[in-house]
């Protein structure tokens, strides 16, 4: 505990894991207390979150996700890519997905197309809440969080400076030297926006420290076991990851190059369903509602697994 708390002297570790971020997982169900942003009608929300310093056992901040989610007709692809486990060059073939985009050329032949194929990339790191407007009562809790590419990019803004300029990079994990971090939310162009989200000033993590300034060992012990109980190795293992075989009989059903057994199996229990679904009311308009909430609901769930804000 009073290494995990403890001021970091150099900035470098830090620096190289965000510049050689990896991982995967994302799409299973994850046994983690995950904390998501409350939002208005409007769209509108913030908070105050502090990103927390690596966990004693697997030595990361940061755990970064590349996957692929989409649907063809009735048919929904939703799988991790193999280029999240390390090199893009080494792991490219693995993926199926990323191979049909390199082999047809779709950035130039079929952007629609490509839009609805691409990886996509999403982060996770332990938060501490300091301060959640909509929901007090995580105040003061350690949580998983899910986030993009934009406030990604804040992070590793505070970290590679200009030094030549005189500015001092900052690591804002560091559990005395770090920073705060608002998070804002805002309805742009009808997309989910951070763009005025920033770091406070330098300050330690609340409740590490009693007012003299000497360490609260009792703050301390509760945050260091709220953040052993979310391990971020879970997210990166090698379960979570199908083999090319697997994920090539998945993505030719989807796409409809190929009919197996498993693909008329899902089909036929899908359509087995939709029938139930029918036989429950004797009036179409009131299925059609059904229906269409359902969908509704399931492209709201795929944007936010996806991180499409």
């Amino acid at each position: 505990m009073k290494n995990l708390f403890a001021k970091r002297t150099s900035i470098t570790e830090i620096q190289n894991q965000l510049n050689n971020l990896g991982g995967g997982g994302g799409f299973e169900q994850q046994d983690l207390n995950e904390w998501k942003l409350t939002v208005d009608n409007s769209g509108s929300g913030s908070a105050v979150i502090r990103f927390l310093p690596p966990d004693e056992e697997h030595g990361m901040s940061f755990i970064k996700l590349i996957n692929h989610g989409f649907k063809v007709g009735n048919r929904w692809y939703i799988e991790n890519c193999p280029t999240t486990k390390g090199s893009v060059t080494e792991n490219f073939e693995a993926c199926p997905v990323c191979e049909y985009i390199s082999e047809n050329d779709l950035y130039t032949t079929n952007n629609k197309l490509y839009g609805d194929l691409k990886r996509r990339t999403s982060f996770y790191a332990k938060i501490l809440v300091v301060k959640d407007q909509a929901n007090p009562d995580n105040d003061g809790k350690v949580f998983l969080y899910r986030f993009g590419v934009k406030i990604m990019n804040k992070i590793t803004s505070m970290i590679n400076v200009d030094e030549s300029l005189g500015e001092v990079p900052i690591d804002v994990t560091c559990p005395v030297e770090g920073a705060n971090f608002i998070l804002k939310a805002a309805n742009v162009n009808n997309q989910r926006n951070y763009d005025t989200s920033t770091f406070q000033k330098q300050s330690p993590i609340p409740g590490i420290f009693n007012a003299d300034g000497t360490p609260n060992e009792a703050g301390q012990k509760a945050l260091a076991e709220q953040m052993a109980a979310i391990k971020l190795g879970d997210l990166i293992s090698d379960d979570k990851f199908k083999s090319k075989e697997d994920l090539k009989t998945n993505f030719d059903r989807v796409m409809g190059r190929t009919e197996t057994q498993t693909a008329a199996k899902l089909d036929n229990e899908l359509s087995e369903f939709e029938e139930e679904m029918e036989s429950y009311t004797a009036e179409p308009s009131v299925a059609t509602s059904i229906t269409t909430s359902a969908e509704v609901e399931v492209e709201d769930d795929l944007n936010d697994i996806l991180g499409i804000v």
